[in-house]
């Protein structure tokens, strides 16, 4: 988890954080493995791995539902109250 300072300011967030401080990674170790992954040459074809950090990993399962992800879609879009900018296509209905 990143320590990005959001929720510090105030109520059982800012408690919360204070204690765990010591487990968090900081937005610049965060920032380098995204940047390394994403320019060493070593990685220019990789692509669909999840990486905890530098090193591959599994996500949880829950992660590689699709439906679940389908739902979350669904839900961000109603929230934010727009229309989903990557539709996708229904059959082909030719004309009678």
């Amino acid at each position: 988890i990143v320590t990005t300072g959001i929720g510090q300011r105030h109520g059982i967030i800012s408690h919360l954080m204070r204690l765990g401080r010591r487990w968090l990674t900081s937005p610049e170790d965060a920032s380098e493995a995204l940047v390394r992954l994403a320019c060493a040459p070593d990685h220019a074809d990789t692509s669909g791995i999840y990486f905890d950090g530098l090193e591959p990993s599994q996500p949880a399962p829950r992660a590689l539902d699709d439906g679940l992800g389908e739902q979350l879609w669904r839900y961000t879009l109603e929230t934010l109250q727009v229309t989903d900018p990557f539709p996708v296509p229904g059959p082909v209905v030719s004309p009678s």
